[in-house]
């Protein structure tokens, strides 16, 4: 869970990171549609002056055809009003270009951020789906330690009963021997599946053959109940005497 929450923080910090990046790019994009309308709102006047200046050669044109002696200087401002228009006309089209190149970063931008939102969802789920394995395996976790509680209440009383009988008393120990290392085995195996719950494909088949075992062990606990219940070999046994009262049994 902390390699997972380390994973969600490296994750939540990428995200941050992209969502900073896309607010500094829209700003940057907000900035450029403003020098668009600016250029456009200059490239109005410029139209306006140029239609002036059209109406200016117009006035020139028609002073030249009264005024022959003033038509090397209309030439000149002629000259000069095309080398202007030319300039505007220059500068129009690298202004074209620049919102061409503000648009398609604007799309690149889009696009990064679509793919982190996407990234971003996909992690969720699959945080969602470890943390609802995680509760599962810890609710198995629960019902395995009450398992063992009630196994270990049977094996007392198994060690009880055993006692009973002295024809059955190395068998008895034996088996509470068995039974002893059985949980001692269970313990373990319930340290082991405590530290193995990031891997819920080993845990489920660790829950399996404990499940398994657990069966086994109620089977063998309930046949040495019946039997204890129902003795075999009755008519071998024999009354046992206290020392110091004889006949007594």
């Amino acid at each position: 869970m902390n390699e997972l929450e380390c994973k969600l923080k490296q994750q939540q910090n990428l995200f941050d990171s992209v969502w900073s990046e896309r607010n500094t790019f829209s700003k940057h994009l907000m900035e450029a549609k403003d020098e668009i309308v600016e250029l456009k709102q200059k490239l109005k006047v410029m139209t306006h002056q140029v239609e002036q200046i059209k109406e200016e050669i117009t006035t020139k044109e028609m002073q030249l055809l009264k005024e022959s002696g003033e038509r090397e200087k209309a030439e000149k401002d002629r000259e000069d009003l095309k080398a202007k228009n030319l300039k505007l006309h220059s500068e129009l089209s690298n202004s074209q270009q620049c919102i061409e190149k503000m648009l398609k970063e604007e799309n690149r931008m889009q696009k990064l951020i679509s793919e982190v939102e996407t990234e971003n969802s996909k992690r969720k789920k699959d945080i969602d789906q470890l943390l609802n394995e995680r509760d599962l395996l810890g609710t198995q976790l629960i019902r395995r330690n009450e398992e063992l509680s009630l196994l270990q209440e049977k094996v007392k009383i198994l060690q009880f009963s055993l006692q009973r009988g002295e024809t059955q008393y190395n068998q008895r120990v034996e088996d509470i021997r068995l039974l002893k290392i059985e949980v001692k085995r269970i313990r373990q195996e319930k340290a082991l599946l405590e530290r193995s719950l990031s891997n819920s494909t080993d845990l489920r088949q660790e829950v399996f053959h404990l499940e398994r075992d657990l069966m086994q062990e109620r089977l063998k606990s309930k046949a040495l109940e019946e039997e204890l219940t129902n003795p075999l070999n009755v008519h071998r046994w024999r009354k046992l005497e206290v020392p110091g009262l004889p006949g007594k049994p």
